[in-house]
């Protein structure tokens, strides 16, 4: 299983895109993700050499949609 999980619409149900929408929609409420705009560094040509943000505290997960597709990816862990 890959670090990231993924909504692809193309794949899916109209269920299973409700469900996670609503997963990532509930994250992004409780403060544990955030969404990321991941446009390259000045002079970078990819989205590969984008610049990473630190997150804000509280914020474990970053939400990247790009290309009609949606990541969520854990960036850290919360230490209670």
């Amino acid at each position: 299983m890959s670090a990231a999980r993924r909504v692809d619409t193309a794949e899916q149900t109209s269920a299973e895109v409700e469900v996670a929408e609503k997963f990532i929609a509930d994250l992004i409420a409780r403060g544990e993700a955030v969404e990321v705009d991941r446009t390259p560094a000045d002079g970078a040509d990819t989205q590969n050499d984008a610049v990473e943000k630190p997150l804000p505290p509280g914020a474990t997960h970053e939400v990247v949609r790009r290309d009609g597709e949606t990541a969520v990816k854990r960036r850290r862990y919360r230490a209670f």
